[in-house]
C-alpha cells in the first residue's frame, strides 16, 4: 500500500509599529551656521511608520534645552507650548507607511556659553512602542573685534596737520573686555600734543584715568569692555615732518 505524506508550513506574521526611522533636524535662519547665539533656528521631526499596524493614540513631545526658547508662536500642526515643553495633539490612527512633520522656531539666547553643546530631543509615542528623535550642535558665543584706519586727507606737505581716525566694532555675540588698541605714529610725523579724542570725549597724554596714553611714538587706548555690536572712534592729529 502507498503511503501519503503531507506537510505545511505555517507563517506567523506579527504587527508591529515602527518609529525608527524618524529623524530631527535643525537649521539655521540668520547666517546659514547653526549654532551662533541670538540666531534663529527651525526644528524639523519627521515621524515616520514603517511598521505594518496603525500606530494607536500617536504623540510627539519636544523638551527645549536651556538658552532654547521658541519664537511667538511660530509652532506648527496646532503644537502648544507649556513652559519648555512642546506638546501636539495626539493622532488616533497613525497609519503604516505615513509620514507626518512637526515644526517650530526658536531662537538661542546670549546667556550661553561659548563652546557649550545644546541638544534638543523630541519623544515619538504611541500604546506600545515609543522613540527618541534628537538633534546637536556647538555654540559659537564670543567677541570678534574688527578696526578700521583712514586720514583726512589724499595728500600732505611738510608742516600740514592731519587727522586719523580709528573706527573699531564688535561684530561677536559677546562682551570683548579691557580691549587696547596700539598705534606708532611714523619718521616722518610728529604727534600733536592733547589730541586724542576718544568717542567724542577729549584725551590727557598721560597714564591717568582716561583712555589713552602716549609714550614717544606710541599711543595706547584701554577702550575697556565693549559690548556685542558696540563701536566707537578714535581721533587724533599728526604734523608732517
Amino acid at each position: 500500500n502507498a503511503t501519503k505524506t503531507t506537510s505545511s508550513v505555517t507563517t506567523v506574521i506579527t504587527s508591529t509599529v515602527n518609529f525608527t526611522t524618524s529623524s530631527k533636524t535643525d537649521s539655521d535662519l540668520v547666517a546659514g551656521h547653526t549654532g551662533t547665539a541670538g540666531d534663529s533656528l527651525k526644528y524639523k521631526i519627521t515621524v515616520i511608520n514603517t511598521g505594518n499596524q496603525a500606530a494607536v493614540n500617536m504623540v510627539v513631545v519636544d523638551t527645549l534645552p536651556v538658552h532654547i526658547h521658541v519664537k511667538g508662536a511660530e509652532i506648527s500642526n496646532s503644537g502648544t507650548l507649556t513652559g519648555s515643553v512642546i506638546t501636539w495633539p495626539t493622532v488616533a490612527l497613525f497609519q503604516p507607511n505615513t509620514t507626518q512633520i512637526y515644526t517650530f522656531t526658536v531662537y538661542l539666547d546670549s546667556s550661553v556659553a561659548d563652546g557649550a553643546t545644546i541638544t534638543n530631543n523630541a519623544h515619538i509615542t504611541s500604546v506600545g512602542v515609543s522613540q527618541t528623535v534628537s538633534v546637536s550642535f556647538n555654540v559659537s558665543n564670543k567677541p570678534q573685534m574688527t578696526m578700521s584706519k583712514s586720514v583726512n586727507v589724499a595728500e600732505a606737505r611738510p608742516g600740514d596737520t592731519v587727522t586719523y581716525t580709528i573706527n573699531y566694532s564688535n561684530i561677536g555675540t559677546s562682551t570683548a573686555t579691557l580691549v587696547t588698541v596700539t598705534d606708532v605714529t611714523p619718521g616722518q610725523e610728529t604727534y600733536v600734543a592733547q589730541s586724542i579724542i576718544v568717542n567724542g570725549v577729549a584725551q590727557t597724554d598721560q597714564a591717568d584715568a582716561d583712555e589713552a596714553t602716549v609714550s614717544g611714538t606710541l599711543l595706547t587706548f584701554n577702550l575697556g569692555n565693549v559690548p556685542a555690536g558696540g563701536t566707537g572712534i578714535i581721533k587724533y592729529k599728526v604734523v608732517v615732518k
